[in-house]
């Protein structure tokens, strides 16, 4: 089979649905706030501000990743087609709160309300960037901020069902009943389980958190896409039980489920390694 290069490649990476906190200017760069300071990911660059290699996962050998996790056609131009697509580890905190937002929604739909939520409460940040993005962009809440609105101003950012879930879980975390930041010492089926005692987590969006969050390589999301798309390409069902997804992704594509999960899930969805005309960054590691 052909080795793709690869590297980073930020059009796929902040597309495919691993973070809702990510925002795209008229030059093409992507801004977001890390650290109380907003920062810039553009395509064919490799962002090298403080956090940037932790975040994107630049020490990820991907030769690795895809030598374990080729297995099989579909994968295989799965991976061809997003070179440089990486798995990103995002803050537990804005990564619980935004996958609670996901239940029963759509990616246009949980940007949106994000970032209603961001621009009323967030605090300000140091920024140089605001022409690009044409909006001074606000840093994620905090507990303390979330906790303080009530259901009816939650309601207001479009959170529809999910606002009191949210609501709860931001008085939970501020009350110090739950440490979002406590999941990457547990290991993965302890943290699962910890995060699912919280009310408005399932297994999908638990396993969300734990891969985007905790770095959890093992855990295999299932939504409604992954369950057909698995279901017709490697279980020949129609309407698999999400469990049984689940578990064969893990099984099939041991230790790197999330990585074959976020290809399969991209490729499927037609989101590609770039835009026409962009390169991808390729200063990374090997």
């Amino acid at each position: 089979m052909d080795t793709p290069q690869v590297g980073l490649a930020i059009y796929s990476t902040l597309e495919s649905g691993q973070t809702f906190s990510w925002y795209r200017g008229k030059s093409g760069c992507y801004h977001s706030v890390v650290g109380g300071e907003e920062v810039l990911a553009c395509p064919g660059r490799v962002p090298d501000w403080d956090d940037a290699y932790e975040i994107f996962r630049l020490g990820d050998n991907l030769k690795e990743i895809y030598s374990k996790i080729d297995k099989d056609g579909f994968i295989h131009r799965a991976i061809l087609s997003l070179e440089g697509m990486r798995v990103i580890k995002s803050d537990p905190w804005e990564t619980t709160v935004s996958f609670m937002a996901s239940v029963h929604n759509t990616v246009r739909e949980i940007r949106s309300s994000i970032l209603r939520m961001r621009m009323a409460i967030g605090a300000p940040v140091k920024t140089n960037y605001s022409d690009d993005l044409g909006f001074e962009l606000r840093a994620f809440p905090t507990p303390s901020q979330l906790s303080s609105l009530g259901e009816a101003e939650l309601l207001a950012f479009g959170l529809g069902f999910r606002a009191k879930n949210i609501l709860n879980f931001a008085k939970e975390v501020q009350k110090g009943d739950f440490d979002p930041y406590a999941i990457s010492k547990m290991g993965y089926d302890r943290a699962k389980q910890y995060l699912m005692e919280i009310k408005g987590i399932g297994p999908k969006v638990a396993d969300c958190v734990l891969l985007f969050a905790g770095g959890y390589m093992q855990a295999f999301p299932v939504d409604v896409w992954i369950r057909k798309v698995v279901g017709k390409v490697y279980l020949h069902d129609d309407d698999p039980d999400e469990k049984k997804v689940a578990k064969f992704g893990g099984f099939y594509f041991y230790p790197y489920a999330g990585y074959a999960q976020e290809y399969i899930y991209a490729y499927s969805r037609g989101i590609r390694a770039s835009q026409p005309g962009q390169q991808q960054g390729l200063r990374g590691p090997p």
